[in-house]
């Protein structure tokens, strides 16, 4: 028997495969196993982290609709954590979190990354805190990929003029579109990192940059698609109202662009 569960993301972080189970029915019907299967990542739906129970023996009483409680032994704390690749896929737009302890205390800082893109031997990528804290500094780094050891502090290039961020950049043509939390879009030179021009939305962006048809998209929380000419010199060529906020990305697929709004998904042909 095979118990599909969802878990908390911190309560995923403290089982491990093989971490014994009982499953209660309620009437005193009890049944053992273990962890089977932990997934890679949360949901982006449902932001729990899938989990498969190998039941030992059938339940008590198994029948369709049964409800039942679960309990799940904590595996040992390791002397020391790691972080798996696949956590920092995790999250809505490439947007991660990681937990880092501060020096000489057990008190851990949340920090919000973004998993960046990838252009041949080079990674780009942006930074910034939550933005339930409001406008603050970020940075745009350019890192060697084909460099190694520790490249803390080595980075080819730093662009400290984009503040905070929760936005995935786009990499089109050796240019950076970056948007920002404040509601600024940024071009910059992908081989320097010099700003090359940056245009105000004036509105909070939640969203990232999609680049096609050789134009800028990016939606804002007042519900604005911007649209801007993509290239080094700015040219803003028109502004779509929906009226409701613009948290996701816009995505182009099959020559159709879809917009999702806080209420309503779009989709605008050619």
């Amino acid at each position: 028997w095979i118990v599909k569960a969802s878990l908390a993301s911190r309560d995923a972080a403290r089982i491990a495969l093989g971490s014994a189970t009982t499953l209660d029915d309620g009437n005193g019907g009890r049944a053992q196993g273990q962890v089977l299967r932990i997934a890679d990542a949360a949901d982006p739906l449902t932001r729990t982290v899938p989990v498969d129970i190998q039941l030992d023996t059938p339940p008590p009483a198994a029948r369709s609709g049964l409800v039942v409680s679960l309990s799940i032994t904590p595996a040992p704390v390791p002397a020391r954590s790691t972080v798996p690749l696949a956590a920092l896929r995790d999250g809505h737009g490439g947007r991660a979190f990681l937990f880092v302890l501060e020096s000489g205390s057990t008190t851990a800082k949340r920090l919000s990354v973004e998993i960046e893109q990838v252009d041949g031997d080079r990674a780009y990528m942006a930074i910034g805190q939550d933005p339930e804290h409001g406008d603050g500094v970020g940075m745009v780094s350019c890192i060697d990929l084909t460099a190694t050891g520790d490249l803390s502090g080595k980075a080819l290039w730093t662009n400290k003029t984009v503040g905070r961020t929760i936005s995935t950049p786009s990499v089109v043509d050796g240019l950076i579109y970056q948007a920002e939390y404040n509601g600024n879009i940024h071009c910059l030179d992908a081989k320097t990192g010099k700003t090359l021009w940056m245009h105000a939305t004036n509105s909070r962006i939640w969203s990232s940059t999609l680049v096609a048809d050789g134009k800028v998209y990016c939606g804002n929380e007042d519900g604005e698609l911007v649209i801007l000419q993509a290239g080094r010199e700015k040219k803003l060529l028109g502004k779509v109202e929906f009226f409701t906020p613009i948290y996701g990305s816009p995505v182009i697929a099959n020559d159709t662009l879809y917009v999702t709004t806080m209420t309503h998904l779009f989709a605008v042909g050619r």
